[in-house]
């Protein structure tokens, strides 16, 4: 990833750092915490997800492990976890508690259909479906992250790799999260996913999915435009004052590894895709870090394909994609239900339909994007003279450049590395936000000694002393 389209230049970090140092000696956030970072993800039925919340004698039909089953204290499925811990495989497993059963209030999301377009019902309740018909009266649209974002409209609380992905970003990231999920069943990246440029190199029409996943993203960013307009926060977001969408997550493969053409297609496709997704608006980075799962279907092409696709992301943008391959979570036979009989296997493209796998899809693209800093930019303020983070330039950044004369860099608003007269000449025509940034570079003359002394003398009684008072 280059860093520096995304990060601003180097003289922008360091003020960056500048900045965080003062709001954590005060107590504050700094501006980046106040930024909701958004992760795409889409695919077929995996990305959709055939995990499930509550076991089948709750009304579930196929008999898969579950949440439920999992959290468990029966011998037999404390027996079953305790396998699956001493595998090693499953790292999701030890963060697993009673609350992944419930909504988070720092992470949402939402799901679309995208073969449809329709943004899907979210099936949340806390009570299992034992009717095995579609649930009326489930919400649409953006909602706090729980068990029911699932593909499986039948039963309530099934859920796909969303959930194990928000709560890995939630409880390491000091921000709101949003995931946008699109995704349906069945459908093939030459075809259903086609992108614009696989249609301009190789022909072929735009595939649907593609073309409704673009539109949905921007149907919900145009959301989050319009509330911010409004008062400048994103109220439904833990006031967030701004958004960046940080990343993509792909899980799809399965018809692909079907149709030996679609196979051999599938690097190129899914390069196009990417870049495709990254051209589709101005508010998605041309550099957008990807993390790329392997589906359930375990084909040697479709991997070769796949991590060749990461290696042509990586040596363009270096740093900016990752491949992860999911081949140890399908195919094991560990234990049985409370009633000592096997699970179902017949789900074997749908990763066993246990809810441990769709955790640690989540889980491990999660930690994926942790370790590779795919965690978007951080955004400096408007104005480099708001010394205290609040959004404008007034008195009581007067007060910080005041207690910081001569003492130290937290009123330098110039970066030149020193709190000076120059740094007051910033502050004043950026009082109230109305003045323009003075770079590092301008040349701003530096006030006379007598008359610095006398300006600091008679603002000093009209001021508060925000800054030692915080710190």
């Amino acid at each position: 990833m280059k860093k520096a389209s995304r990060t601003g230049t180097i003289a922008r970090s360091t003020y960056r750092t500048h900045l965080l140092v003062i709001a954590l000696a005060c107590g504050g956030k700094s501006h980046a915490e106040d930024t909701l970072k958004i992760y795409l993800l889409a695919g077929q039925s995996n990305a959709g997800g055939y995990g499930y919340t509550y076991d089948s004698n709750g009304g579930i039909e196929e008999n898969v492990t579950s949440i439920e089953f999992l959290l468990d204290s029966h011998p037999q499925a404390a027996g079953y976890r305790n396998t699956l811990l001493s595998e090693g495989i499953h790292t999701v497993l030890p963060h697993l508690d009673a609350s992944w059963m419930s909504p988070r209030n720092d992470v949402w999301a939402v799901a679309y259909n995208s073969n449809s377009g329709e943004s899907q019902q979210i099936a949340s309740s806390q009570v299992a479906n034992p009717t095995g018909r579609p649930i009326d009266g489930y919400p649409t649209g953006v909602q706090p992250l729980s068990p029911g974002f699932g593909i499986d409209q039948f039963h309530a609380a099934s859920f796909g790799p969303e959930l194990g992905l928000g709560h890995q970003l939630g409880r390491n990231l000091d921000v709101p999260v949003l995931i946008i999920k699109s995704s349906h069943g069945g459908t093939s990246l030459a075809e259903d996913w086609r992108s614009p440029l696989a249609v301009e190199k190789r022909g072929g029409t735009l595939g649907t999915s593609f073309g409704n996943t673009v539109n949905s993203v921007k149907q919900t960013l145009d959301a989050l435009d319009a509330d911010l307009a409004d008062d400048g926060r994103l109220n439904a977001y833990g006031n967030a004052t701004n958004y960046e969408v940080a990343g993509f997550v792909w899980l799809q493969g399965w018809n692909d590894h079907l149709e030996e053409s679609f196979a051999l297609e599938y690097r190129d496709n899914l390069v196009d895709l990417v870049q495709s997704l990254r051209a589709s608006d101005a508010r998605i980075a041309n550099d957008l870090p990807t993390v790329v799962l392997e589906s359930a279907d375990q084909d040697s092409t479709l991997n070769a394909t796949r991590s060749a696709a990461v290696a042509e992301f990586n040596a363009s943008e270096p740093g900016s994609a990752v491949f992860i391959e999911t081949n140890n979570l399908i195919g094991r036979d560990w234990g049985n239900n409370r009633d000592n009989q096997p699970w179902n296997s017949s789900l074997d493209f749908h990763f066993d339909g246990k809810a441990e796998n769709y955790l640690e899809l989540g889980w491990l693209a999660g930690q994926a994007i942790l370790d590779n800093g795919f965690t978007g930019s951080n955004p400096t303020p408007l104005h480099s003279s708001d010394f205290d983070l609040d959004g404008d330039v007034n008195n009581d950044d007067l007060s910080i450049w005041l207690s910081a004369y001569g003492v130290s860099s937290l009123g330098d608003a110039n970066l030149d590395g020193v709190t000076s007269g120059n740094d007051f000449l910033i502050w004043q025509q950026e009082f109230n936000g109305t003045g323009p940034l003075v770079s590092q570079s301008a040349a701003v003359p530096e006030p006379s000694n007598i008359t610095l002394l006398l300006l600091m003398l008679a603002l000093r009684p009209i001021t508060r002393a925000r800054h030692s008072a915080c710190c």
